[in-house]
């Protein structure tokens, strides 16, 4: 089972059956990877379309020696998952107590059920994750600990509570609660999304100014300028990309596609769905 991150809109994109597929960065082998960074990604990886013989991809090695593969080969060697790889997605999380000892300063602390601060705790998703007296006063007896998630928009009964957000990064497999299963894994360039796959990505295209769109609208493929629809979709999912890989990102870069199917947490861990 391998993790995979997501920020908090693309979770929601999951929980909402919204999200299919998720686009990532080409992955190179440490060896080259310095290499292709400050050559470019088309200097170092070439398509050969079977102009070759039976390769259909080549990677240059730093000593410029070409390295060839038939399009399986090169998914076993590159491709960061596989047809029926189990995904347990990370996400931004957060534990909390049954009973909360919540600090203000020296002297000053308040003694408060879960409920009383996230008034809408007893409807989020979340996890229960056994008794525990960690961050308790001295002598305080054991409460119930759980695993929250940022992405489900708790309510805060005050503005003072606030919880201590982890990063998705350094969650753990037994705090995840989505689980993906891989049902196709292919190369595509990035700014050659159609609107279908990117809808598939999660995207709203409300989340959009018509400002935006023709900022976006001059890295896509000139075939598909003036489609409505296409236009506010690719651009959507165009500023989501920017907003994770930085400016000027989105360009005719290869990446990575997967595309997968939400699956329960027993069957991801049964071992029957693979």
């Amino acid at each position: 089972m391998k993790p995979a991150i997501f920020n908090n809109e693309m979770v929601r994109a999951i929980l909402d059956d919204r999200k299919t597929n998720t686009r990532r960065p080409f992955t190179f082998k440490k060896c080259i990877r310095d290499y292709v960074k400050s050559m470019g990604q088309d200097y170092c990886l070439k398509h050969q379309n079977k102009l070759h013989g039976e390769y259909d991809w080549s990677i240059r090695e730093r000593s410029g020696v070409w390295a060839d593969y038939t399009h399986q080969q090169f998914l076993d060697e590159y491709a960061p998952y596989k047809v029926g790889d189990i995904i347990y997605v990370r996400e931004t999380w957060a534990e909390v107590f049954e009973i909360e000892y919540i600090d203000f300063g020296v002297c000053e602390r308040e003694i408060k059920n879960i409920s009383d601060c996230i008034s809408n705790f007893e409807s989020i998703s979340k996890i229960q994750v056994g008794m525990s007296n960690r961050c308790s006063p001295p002598n305080a007896e054991e409460r119930m600990r759980y695993i929250v998630y940022k992405a489900e928009n708790l309510e805060y009964t005050n503005k003072k509570y606030k919880l201590l957000w982890t990063p998705s990064i350094h969650m753990p497999k037994e705090y995840a609660r989505l689980f993906l299963r891989v049902k196709d894994v292919r190369i595509e360039r990035l700014n050659e999304i159609n609107s279908a796959d990117a809808k598939a990505e999660g995207i709203d295209e409300k989340n959009i100014t018509d400002a935006e769109v023709a900022h976006y609208m001059g890295y896509t493929c000139d075939a598909y300028v003036g489609y409505y629809d296409h236009e506010y979709t690719i651009s959507a999912f165009a500023k989501l990309w920017e907003s994770i890989y930085g400016n000027g990102s989105f360009d005719n870069r290869y990446v990575w596609v997967i595309e997968f199917e939400r699956i329960s947490k027993e069957e991801a861990m049964s071992g029957t769905a693979t």
